[in-house]
């Protein structure tokens, strides 16, 4: 199975202990920017998805392949 963005967002979170306004202060977002990236809700903008990469190294491209994989964008 193929982890998605958010899923890959959510580990990395877990394992640097890391709640969802510890990862908005680093990235400069609010944490229920965060919370609508991690539900699905939301998808993060190009330049936000590269900030998210900067500061997790999930890359940036994941959050838009994902829609494709998905079938999110059909």
């Amino acid at each position: 199975m193929h982890d998605t963005a958010r899923e890959r967002l959510k580990q990395w979170m877990a394992e640097q202990n890391l709640s969802q306004a510890g990862l908005g202060s680093k990235i400069g977002l609010t944490q229920p920017t965060i919370s609508k990236f991690l539900s699905g809700a939301a998808k993060p903008s190009p330049e936000v998805a590269f900030r998210i990469e900067d500061a997790t190294g999930i890359p940036a491209r994941e959050w838009f392949i994902a829609a494709t994989v998905d079938g999110a964008g059909q």
